[in-house]
């Protein structure tokens, strides 16, 4: 989970042997919130976790798909289909299930049953971030779009830059709000936000943070421009910590 959350690295040249935290995982754990008591570590542990296409192929797949709905055995064959042909031999079907197991474990609320406390089903964070829900078909689950009130915005703002500066955007300084709501690993995606939350969203930023971030909306097309003066992804997730003034909501 270390590696896949992108929280702990491996050390060049050990051959996964030996590991060690990574600069998210010194601010997030080191710095910020040691016993994962607030909501925006969650959404950033699931942002490192989804973006992750080393560690965790299945989040990736899953959270880019542009079909919400999905069962499980038809997304085990777009697994096995990504697999073959990317040429990688050593990920077997068995392996590809388990994994698909287990990102629904994670996501999925537990069901509730009266006089039980299913104390086993709340093992995982991100069951507490309502992305995921079974549907009326048996063996079928839909991912949830919607608003993400506990989506704080500097989490937000940390997932946006961390998107540009990996796609290697962050130069061109200006991405659209269609990149932005539908790109690959975009925040769109990963957080599964709805439109009209993603531009609240850049709208807030750009209103709180007038120096770093605009709105453009001439000529019909809706860009969010980055000033020089933008925060780095990990200055932005550090200021979710010390805006804290409520007790940890857990």
């Amino acid at each position: 989970w270390g590696l896949a959350t992108q929280v702990w690295e491996e050390e060049p040249g050990t051959r996964g042997k030996e590991i060690r935290p990574t600069a998210f995982g010194n601010t997030l754990l080191g710095e910020c919130d040691l016993y994962l008591e607030h909501p925006g570590t969650y959404w950033a542990l699931h942002w490192k976790i989804a973006t992750n296409p080393l560690k965790a192929t299945t989040w990736g797949v899953i959270f880019n798909r542009p079909a919400a709905r999905f069962s499980q055995e038809q997304l085990l064959q777009e697994l096995v289909k990504i697999v073959a042909d990317s040429g990688n031999r050593r990920i077997s079907e068995a392996s590809l299930k388990r994994d698909l197991d287990i990102f629904c474990r994670s996501y999925l609320q537990p069901k509730k049953k009266k006089g039980l406390f299913q104390e086993d089903e709340l093992d995982c964070i991100f069951k507490q971030l309502g992305l995921l829900r079974p549907t009326s078909v048996r063996g079928e689950f839909e991912l949830i779009v919607g608003s993400r009130p506990s989506l704080p915005l500097e989490v937000f703002e940390f997932a946006l830059l961390d998107h540009l500066e990996h796609e290697g955007r962050k130069e061109r300084r200006e991405v659209t709000v269609e990149d932005l709501l539908y790109g690959w690993n975009s925040p769109g995606r990963v957080f599964r936000l709805s439109e009209a939350s993603l531009m609240d969203r850049l709208i807030e930023l750009s209103a709180a943070h007038p120096k770093r971030y605009q709105m453009d909306e001439t000529v019909g097309l809706r860009r969010f421009i980055l000033e020089p003066t933008a925060m780095s992804p990990l200055s932005s997730l550090k200021s979710y910590y010390e805006n804290l003034t409520e007790p940890a909501n857990v």
